[in-house]
């Protein structure tokens, strides 16, 4: 099984891990590098989030990245899983919901 790609950014620092620019300022710069920064900080979350709202595109990215090494497929497909079951029952409901009889 492949494991996801690390980048080494150096010696510890204190980021936080919803400012990923922080990264790109520390001297690395390039299209590459904002990619796999932004994959590693929120990679899982954007598989769950996109398949809850879209779906099948998203998985199809998800899965590239985990073919590249960026992410881990059991992650990808957990996360692709999760988003598009909670996103197809929530629409579902609500579309019962809100029926009209004919």
């Amino acid at each position: 099984m492949n494991t996801p790609r690390t980048i080494d950014h150096g010696p510890a620092r204190d980021l936080q891990p919803f400012l990923p620019v922080r990264y790109i300022n520390s001297g690395s710069t390039g299209i590459s590098f904002i990619m796999e920064t932004f994959l590693q900080t929120y990679g899982y979350w954007d598989i769950l989030i996109g398949t809850f709202l879209e779906g099948e595109t998203i998985l199809v990215l998800g899965g590239l990245a985990a073919h590249m090494g960026y992410m881990d497929l059991s992650g990808v497909i957990l996360s692709a899983f999760t988003g598009s079951l909670c996103g197809d029952q929530l629409f579902s409901s609500w579309g019962a919901a809100t029926a009209r009889s004919c």
